[in-house]
C-alpha cells in the first residue's frame, strides 16, 4: 500500500524511504493515507543517504528528506548474468540464476550483478517475469512471480551433451504494475560420459 504522499518528482514516499526497522524518531505530523505518522513508517536517517528534497517540513522546520534514510536500494537494470554447470553422468549438472529478495542476481559458476542499487530486503514490493529468447525453457517459470523470498531459474542437462538457454527478466512494482528494471541472462550446462 502506498502512502499517497508524493515527492516533487511524483514518486510516492514509500518508494523513496525504507520501512522503519529500528526505534522511531519523534512524530513529524505528516501522515500516510492510512493515518500512520511518517516517523512510525520510515527508517530514521542516522546519517544515511538523503533523498531529493521533499519540500515537506517537520514541526522543527527540517525537510523530511533529512529525517529519513535512502540507504535502501532503488531498482536498476543489470548486465548479462551468466551461469554454467559441468558434470559427468550419472550426475545431471544444473546451472542456476537466483534473483534474491535483497537485490542480487547471482549466477552459479558464472557472474553476479544486482537489481537494487543497495542491498535491501525489498523483494516483497516486487514481482519478476522471465522470458526465454532461445533454448529450452523447462526450468524457467512463466508469469509474474512474487520476489518476497526471491526466485530461481535453472537449466538441467540430463543427457550427454551441452544445452544453453538465454533470456531476459523484468521486475515490476506490485503496487502499480510498472516495470522498474530488467536485464538479460544466459545459462549453459554440459554433461559428459562417466
Amino acid at each position: 500500500m502506498a502512502s499517497n504522499v508524493r515527492m516533487p518528482s511524483g514518486v510516492d514516499t514509500d518508494f523513496v524511504w525504507p520501512t522503519r526497522s529500528s526505534t522511531a524518531i519523534a512524530n513529524v505530523n505528516v501522515r500516510a493515507q492510512d493515518g500512520q505518522d511518517f516517523a512510525q513508517r520510515y527508517e530514521k536517517s542516522n546519517g544515511g543517504g538523503t533523498s531529493e528534497t521533499a519540500n515537506i517540513r517537520a514541526p522543527d522546520g527540517v525537510d523530511l528528506s533529512l529525517k529519513f534514510t535512502t540507504a535502501v536500494g532503488n531498482p536498476k537494470n543489470w548486465s548479462t548474468v551468466s551461469s554454467s554447470a559441468i558434470g559427468s553422468a550419472p550426475v545431471n549438472p544444473t546451472a542456476r540464476i537466483n534473483f534474491t529478495a535483497s537485490g542480487a542476481v547471482q549466477g552459479s559458476g558464472g557472474n553476479t550483478d544486482t537489481w537494487l542499487t543497495v542491498a535491501s530486503n525489498l523483494g516483497y514490493q516486487y514481482q519478476i517475469l522471465h522470458t526465454v529468447t532461445s533454448g529450452p525453457s523447462a526450468g524457467v517459470p512463466g508469469g509474474w512471480l512474487n520476489l518476497d523470498s526471491g526466485q530461481q531459474i535453472t537449466l538441467v542437462q540430463n543427457t550427454n551433451g551441452t544445452s544453453s538457454t538465454a533470456g531476459n527478466s523484468q521486475i515490476r512494482r506490485k503496487s502499480d504494475g510498472v516495470v522498474v528494471c530488467s536485464g538479460p541472462w544466459f545459462m549453459t550446462a554440459s554433461r559428459g560420459s562417466a
